[in-house]
């Protein structure tokens, strides 16, 4: 996977999106998501830029950055959209669950 392929991938993964919603959304062609992803062709133009605006990420900084997640400070805690509790919160729900 080439190093743009690889951001989009992550960057749609930390947004909790499947290629086909980034499809839908961005109005490309999920088989042109796909082969961007899969490193089988090159994004070019308007087409990355209209992944850009869906995924919420920079352009410039996509294209030029080495370390695009930790520059941009996406919040890796993110599933699917929604921040985790921290890991102190989740035992303590875990706990009271098992408890009840």
């Amino acid at each position: 996977m080439n190093a743009i392929g690889k951001k989009i991938t992550d960057a749609r993964k930390i947004k909790g999106m499947s290629q086909e919603e980034l499809a839908e959304l961005s109005k490309v062609n999920l088989r042109t998501i796909q082969r961007i992803e899969n490193n089988e062709s090159e994004a070019r133009g308007k087409t990355l830029s209209l992944i850009c605006d869906v995924l919420e990420i920079n352009l410039a900084d996509l294209l030029n950055s080495k370390s695009f997640i930790n520059e941009n400070k996406i919040d890796t805690n993110l599933v699917f959209g929604y921040k985790l509790a921290s890991k102190g919160t989740r035992f303590l729900a875990t706990l009271t669950d098992a408890i009840i």
